[in-house]
């Protein structure tokens, strides 16, 4: 073999060598990219739970307002008609304590 085909043979080498690196920094390269879209789909999801907290958490508000409305109306109510009942009662006592006209 010659000095030349010897050298030929090692820059073969050479290049195989330094194919075989890129492939295996290509394939690492490749896993770090799977890993980084697990990632991005793990935050999507996370997102995505912590829209649906917060729109509950918004819920449950909304819905304590309409449930403390419905109270307040009905307790207005009750004190309406309580106030009601006391202003006939003070307005019969006040009739039959009244002095009587002659």
């Amino acid at each position: 073999m010659t000095e030349y085909e010897a050298a030929m043979l090692a820059l073969q080498e050479g290049t195989l060598a330094l194919q075989e690196g890129t492939l295996a920094l290509q394939e690492k390269a490749l896993a770090l990219q799977e890993r980084a879209l697990t990632i991005q789909w793990v935050q999507v999801g996370m997102s995505g739970l912590q829209a649906l907290l917060i729109t509950a958490g918004i819920w449950l508000m909304w819905r304590g307002g309409q449930q403390r409305d419905d109270l307040h109306r009905e307790t207005m109510t009750a004190l309406d008609n309580q106030h009601r009942a006391t202003m006939r009662a003070l307005e019969a006592l006040i009739e039959r304590t009244a002095p009587q006209k002659q």
